[in-house]
């Protein structure tokens, strides 16, 4: 909680019981993770172990997720360049590359099941969410969600799984 103060803010004022996990892989912590429960929870060792354990494959699998950040004057980009071989399965070093942003962005970060449709090349499916991410001004990260969903997968004829995780960055 120390390094991350402001999560307590995020938690409904009608949730009983919350956990903030360390988002972290190849000895980075990307970020954290927030759980909450509406009735009050005492958390064990076994549960405490397992939401650790979960977190942390949450932060392998996030660096294999494409990520589009959005600038507050609408600018979107592309931050694949760093990608490398899932954690543990690699040799060699992992690329990295630091990202500045300034208030007001947006880091949208997405499986390929949104963007990847039969028939269609992968940068096309790319170019609309970027789309979708320049022209959309969402209240907060659900609705932008829900907009990215409703304006890059089509309505039938799903056949991926889809995950999509949106951050207003302060």
């Amino acid at each position: 909680m120390a390094r991350f103060p402001r999560i307590v803010e995020l938690v409904p004022r009608d949730e009983r019981a919350y956990a903030a996990l360390p988002l972290r892989a190849n000895g980075m912590s990307l970020g954290v993770l927030g759980i909450s429960f509406a009735e009050r929870h005492d958390f064990t060792e076994a549960d405490r172990d397992f939401l650790l354990a979960l977190a942390d494959i949450c932060a392998v699998h996030l660096q294999q997720w494409s990520k589009l950040l959005r600038e507050p004057d609408g600018t979107v980009t592309t931050l694949d360049e760093a990608r490398g071989a899932v954690l543990g399965f690699g040799a060699g070093d992992r690329p990295e590359r630091m990202v500045t942003f300034g208030p007001g962005s947006i880091l949208v970060l997405f499986t390929d099941g949104l963007v990847e449709r039969r028939g269609e090349i992968i940068d096309t499916g790319l170019a609309r969410i970027g789309a979708a991410l320049k022209t959309t001004t969402p209240a907060g990260p659900v609705d932008l969600c829900d907009a990215l969903i409703e304006q890059s997968l089509p309505h039938n004829g799903r056949n991926d799984d889809t995950a999509i995780l949106c951050a207003f960055l302060a």
